[in-house]
């Protein structure tokens, strides 16, 4: 049974022209599989700044290998999901002070949407 490793956006930015192939590649002797969920690509696709800092993103090495490895969630899933996505996203909003000091940026949907994933 393999071990999944869940990438977030900023963490398969940093990964994904470094390590070849990114995804789905078993390691360790556990073994690990890095996963990543379409909300990292619909991250980086409706922000125009990881845009201009990705430009390889799109290239059809990295696309075909996101494709290609993907996990495909069921509708029930995306719900259950999106459910606790929202209870997370409710919680930042409580106390937003607690992760906007020092400069730092709240966890926002996608992230809460990997944590609920997880």
């Amino acid at each position: 049974m393999t071990t999944e490793v869940l990438l977030d956006t900023n963490t398969y930015l940093r990964l994904a022209k470094r390590i070849r192939p990114a995804v789905g590649r078993q390691f360790g002797q556990v073994p690990y599989v890095l996963i990543i969920l379409k909300a990292v690509e619909d991250e980086v696709h409706q922000s125009s700044k990881l845009r201009f800092k990705n430009p390889w993103f799109d290239e059809p090495e990295f696309a075909q290998e996101r494709m290609a490895k993907q996990v495909r969630l069921s509708a029930v899933d995306k719900s259950q999901i999106e459910l606790v996505r929202d209870v997370l996203l409710g919680i930042v909003q409580l106390d937003i002070d607690k992760y906007t000091s020092n400069k730092r940026s709240p966890p926002g949907r996608t992230d809460c949407w990997l944590l609920a994933y997880g």
